[in-house]
């Protein structure tokens, strides 16, 4: 996830040659905007799924006693979406202005 916005980000960048100053997709390359839908299709889809399923999870695998050895996958998937969007976090504010506008 985080892989996939840094290179929006970079592609947006060198597509524009700045960051968009307003909401809205005027001006993308076909290409480009492609690629945003895309990330924020895969960012939504995968954290919605994940704040559904990984408390399921962790419920499941602490309530079955053979199988809280698995506690650990869905804790470290929880906390990669959450370092995930921590990271997202530092990109350039005007490209993170567009983003959540």
């Amino acid at each position: 996830m985080g892989g996939l916005f840094y290179s929006l980000v970079i592609h947006m960048r060198l597509s524009l040659g700045k960051f968009p100053q307003s909401i809205g997709n005027d001006g993308f390359s076909a290409a480009l905007k492609t690629h945003g839908s895309w990330t924020y299709d895969y960012c939504s889809v995968l954290t919605g799924l994940s704040l559904i399923t990984v408390p399921i999870d962790l419920l499941v695998s602490f309530g079955i006693r053979r199988w809280r050895r698995f506690v650990l996958y869905p804790l470290l998937h929880g906390l990669a979406i959450v370092a995930s969007w921590g990271l997202m976090l530092l990109a350039p504010p005007p490209f993170l202005n567009w983003w959540f506008d």
